[in-house]
């Protein structure tokens, strides 16, 4: 099957993103909501690329979380932990989260 086109993003576009920050707020104790970004076929295609774009996201959002300390926060006085941001890109370059 041929690969759909992709494009690159930064883990800070990744980090800053409403799904992933609920991934996050998912590990740390709500029970997670595989459906919130599902599609359906008749949507049209923008639509449903920007609900996998949330669905990815989310997803590392929990992988994040997984890997991360508990007492490690995303974010300090509204802006990304530096050191959340290099534990996010020391997981990818292991192949633990993907980019």
């Amino acid at each position: 099957m041929k690969q759909v086109p992709t494009r690159g993003v930064t883990t800070q576009w990744i980090m800053r993103s409403l799904a992933f920050i609920a991934g996050v707020d998912d590990k740390h104790g709500r029970a997670p909501d595989y459906d919130l970004y599902c599609f359906s076929q008749d949507e049209d295609d923008l639509e449903a690329k920007s609900k996998i774009d949330r669905h990815w996201n989310y997803e590392r959002g929990r992988q994040w979380a997984s890997l991360a300390p508990t007492a490690m926060p995303l974010k300090i006085d509204g802006v990304l932990n530096p050191k959340a941001v290099a534990l996010y890109e020391a997981a990818v370059k292991r192949g633990y989260i993907v980019r």
